[in-house]
C-alpha cells in the first residue's frame, strides 16, 4: 500500500466518530439522509481537529467509507461502474480518494449523493411496478375489487399501499376504481341490453340509486339520460 506522501507521526490514537453507533453506513442503509449528513460532519470534524496530518487515519477513514458504499450499492443490485462512474476505477484499484481531509470529504459527499440517487431510482422503479400491478388487478376485477383485496394481491399493508398510490399517481385508489367502473358502465349502457339496476349490481353497487348518483356526478347525466342520448 502506498501513500501520497510520508505520514507525519505523532502520538497514536484511534478514530472515535467513524465507529460510534449509529455508523455512517447504517444510517445510509436506513435512508436517514439528514442523520447521515450530520454523521459525516462529525467524522470529518474529528479527523480535521485531531488527525489532519495523519495519512494513516485519512486512509482508514477512506477505506471504511469506501467499503460501506460498495456494499450498499451492491445490495441494491447496481454496478459500481454505473453508480459511481467518476470514482469506480479509483475504487477498483484501491487508490485513496485524496491525501488530505478536505479532498476525502469532497469525495465522500460525491459518492453518498450518487448512492442516494441510485436508491431513489430503485424505489421509483419498485413503486411504478406496484402501481402497474394495482391497475391491472382493478381492470381484471372491477366489480369485486376492494382496497383489502388489492393489498393482499400486492402483499402490502392497505394504509401503506394507499400512501404509495397517492404519491405516485396524485389520486386515491378508490378514485381510480370509481373511474374504471364508470367507464365500464358507459360501455355496458351503450352495448349491453341489461337494465340499469343489473349494471349497478355488476359493478358492485347493490343500491341502484347510489350507482345513478355516482354516474350523474361523474358524467353530468343519469345512466338513463345517457342511454337516451345514444338512442336519439
Amino acid at each position: 500500500m502506498s501513500l501520497a506522501k510520508e505520514p507525519e507521526r505523532g502520538e497514536m490514537g484511534s478514530l472515535g466518530e467513524l465507529y460510534r453507533a449509529p455508523t455512517l453506513g447504517s444510517l445510509l442503509e436506513m435512508g436517514q439522509w439528514e442523520a447521515a449528513e450530520d454523521k459525516a460532519d462529525a467524522i470529518f470534524r474529528e479527523l480535521k481537529e485531531h488527525w489532519r496530518d495523519s495519512q494513516e487515519h485519512i486512509l482508514e477513514t477512506y477505506l471504511n467509507i469506501a467499503s460501506s458504499i460498495v456494499s450498499l450499492i451492491h445490495r441494491t443490485k447496481k454496478w459500481l461502474a454505473d453508480t459511481l462512474p467518476e470514482d469506480f476505477y479509483a475504487l477498483a484499484q484501491g487508490r485513496p480518494a485524496g491525501s488530505d481531509v478536505e479532498e476525502l470529504r469532497s469525495w465522500t459527499e460525491r459518492v453518498i449523493a450518487a448512492y442516494r440517487r441510485s436508491v431513489s431510482m430503485v424505489e421509483k422503479d419498485s413503486r411504478s411496478s406496484i402501481i402497474r400491478k394495482v391497475q391491472e388487478y382493478i381492470a381484471l376485477n372491477p366489480g369485486t375489487v376492494s382496497l383489502q383485496s388489492i393489498s393482499a394481491h400486492v402483499f402490502l399493508n392497505p394504509s401503506y399501499l394507499s400512501k404509495v398510490y397517492k404519491l405516485e399517481t396524485g389520486e386515491g385508489i378508490s378514485e381510480y376504481i370509481l373511474q374504471v367502473r364508470m367507464e365500464i358502465a358507459k360501455e355496458l349502457l351503450a352495448e349491453s341490453p341489461n337494465k340499469i339496476y343489473e349494471i349497478s349490481v355488476q359493478l358492485s353497487y347493490q343500491k341502484p340509486s347510489y350507482f345513478i348518483q355516482l354516474f350523474k356526478k361523474h358524467y353530468g347525466m343519469t345512466p338513463q339520460e345517457y342511454r337516451n342520448m345514444l338512442d336519439s
